[in-house]
């Protein structure tokens, strides 16, 4: 079966090749992280021998943002080990490191066995856990062979992916069997993890740990520095949130005339990714929108309708100083949704879309407390009209939101007691 596996890894490779190349040459996405993951390039370690190694993989921003109160207890329990956080995508290494402390920040090898196989033999680690999802079977072979005790924290699994995988059993029941505990974020992810062919006597379900997830909260100074910064006193602020393609021209046709009907109003326009910024300054330019960049923002005249964030690490202050947040990648089926209780948990109400697929226990939640609410494209002018024009929700949304918080802490306690 590896071999089989390890060949159609090689012929993914392939395929995917003239990509990295176009990317590379015209589209300026230098992978520098590219002869790392192929092996060609090894990290270097500085762990000692006493130490005990454990290596968390959290996929991308969403996962790794997820893991910070987990992580910060795991080390409690394990004050003297030797931490590596690896990551997949470029945004979540980037939120990595950032935000989590750790002894070493790398990217996830290419699932071949020879690059697992090196880093596992050179590292054997006490402890691997995956946050939520991106398990791979190679690294979880190798890993086993090593004697690491392997965990699926905060566990979810499409529905998809799941009948993919209950077709497969062959596969599946060896690639689950790997796992010493996995503890899914609800019974609806532990059944479809069942239907998957993983073992019913290490599913556990122990919540969502991005709840234990405390915001970062400006100081009342700091939130009137920033408003006045960005100029936004006695402005009504709508943030549109992590859009992807073409969620931005999508939004904006809909709020076309927005400006006119509110008068004081400015949007902050934050993509999901920041290179393609050029492509959405181009829209702007084409809809004769006034912006400015966030990077640019001392330069400002204070009449742009838009402050187009241009750079990372924004969204927490961002949200604090919005009224309402239209979370993006929800206007699109490819993308299924990202995470609505970011702004929600900063006292800012949400707006999504109907494609809520991926985050479908955060839309529930949400939804539950009345911290948000979902608005067809079509409606997405009337609505945020409504919003603003409505004087009361505040009282009623922060009491939701203190409701909220109550009910959803402790999965991170929880977790980390099952894993020894």
């Amino acid at each position: 079966m590896s071999f089989l596996y390890n060949l159609l890894l090689f012929l993914y490779l392939i395929f995917l090749f003239p990509k990295l190349l176009m990317d590379h040459f015209f589209f300026n996405k230098k992978r520098k992280d590219l002869l790392y993951k192929l092996g060609i390039k090894k990290y270097h370690f500085e762990n000692n021998k006493n130490q005990d190694v454990i290596w968390l993989h959290a996929v991308s921003v969403g996962e790794t943002k997820a893991s910070i109160t987990f992580l910060n207890l795991l080390k409690r329990k394990y004050p003297n080990s030797y931490i590596i956080i690896s990551n997949t995508t470029d945004t979540g290494h980037v939120e990595a490191k950032k935000s989590l402390l750790a002894d070493k920040h790398i990217y996830m090898p290419f699932d071949f066995s020879f690059t697992q196989k090196y880093y596992l033999k050179k590292l054997k680690p006490k402890l691997i856990i995956f946050i939520e999802t991106d398990i791979w079977y190679n690294f979880l072979k190798y890993s086993k062979k090593y004697n690491s005790k392997i965990y699926l924290v905060s566990a979810k699994i499409s529905k998809r992916s799941a009948n993919r995988y209950s077709k497969i059993p062959f596969f599946s029941k060896k690639l689950f069997s790997y796992f010493d505990n996995i503890l899914c974020q609800n019974e609806e992810y532990l059944n479809r993890f069942i239907l998957a062919n993983a073992k019913k006597d290490i599913l556990k379900v122990t919540g969502n740990i991005k709840f234990d997830n405390k915001p970062q909260m400006l100081t009342l100074e700091n939130k009137q520095n920033l408003l006045q910064k960005l100029k936004l006193q006695d402005r009504k602020v709508l943030t549109i949130a992590s859009t992807h393609y073409p969620e931005e021209k999508l939004i904006l046709d809909q709020l076309e005339n927005v400006f006119e009907k509110i008068s004081n109003l400015k949007i902050i326009l934050a993509p999901r990714h920041i290179n393609r910024i050029n492509e959405i300054e181009s829209l702007l330019i084409q809809k004769k929108i006034s912006y400015i960049y966030l990077s640019n923002i001392d330069k400002q005249n204070g009449n742009e309708k838009i402050i187009l964030v241009d750079s990372m690490g924004n969204l927490n202050d961002i949200y604090q100083v919005s009224d309402l947040a239209i979370v993006a990648g929800s206007y699109i089926q490819r993308v299924g949704g990202h995470n609505i209780l970011e702004p929600i948990v900063l006292n800012t109400f949400a707006f999504f879309g109907p494609f809520m697929h991926t985050q479908k226990d955060l839309k529930d939640i949400a939804l539950k407390y009345k911290c948000a609410q979902m608005v067809d494209i079509d409606n997405l002018l009337i609505e945020v009209l409504n919003f603003f024009n409505i004087n009361n929700h505040k009282i009623s949304f922060d009491q939701n939101i203190k409701s909220l918080n109550l009910n959803l802490q402790g999965s991170s306690n929880q977790s980390i007691s099952y894993i020894y």
